[in-house]
């Protein structure tokens, strides 16, 4: 995703959703945190988030990460790369952990406009997360 306007800076508002993780159904993955963690510092339109995620049977290292912009699905990433590029790196059988993923924004973001993020995790089996997502609002420097 790309943003016509630069440099941004950001106001976030995160929601987890209404999932209980202690009635969590065994072998479903689940993200337990969502962070925005900064704009790139060369790219205003690069986004770093990082996520926590728990999974009982270890199985989401196999699966994949979908990102949904404003409701739309507009990513899909394999967790097989995104484990590999962790620092340090997660082992593909993790049962939790912590990752950062970076996305682009396309298109043109006004001052005062709001994005909404969700990210959805989706295991090797094909049983999916809950899906936190963060509101982003354009702010003037």
């Amino acid at each position: 995703m790309r943003i016509a306007v630069a440099p941004w800076v950001f106001a976030s508002v995160m929601a987890c959703g209404a999932d209980d993780p202690a009635d969590w159904p065994e072998g479903r993955p689940r993200i337990d945190d969502l962070q925005f963690v900064r704009q790139g510092p060369e790219n205003p339109r690069a986004l770093e988030f990082s996520l926590e995620f728990f999974d009982s049977d270890g199985d989401s290292g196999r699966g994949r990460l979908f990102l949904y912009l404003d409701g739309e699905e507009t990513a899909e990433r394999p967790m097989t790369d995104i484990f590999s590029a962790s620092k340090p790196p997660l082992p593909i059988d993790a049962s939790s952990g912590r990752f950062n993923v970076t996305i682009e924004l396309a298109g043109t973001v006004e001052v005062g406009q709001k994005v909404e993020l969700t990210f959805l995790l989706e295991d090797e089996k094909r049983r999916r997360s809950n899906e936190p997502s963060i509101v982003l609002e354009a702010l003037p420097e």
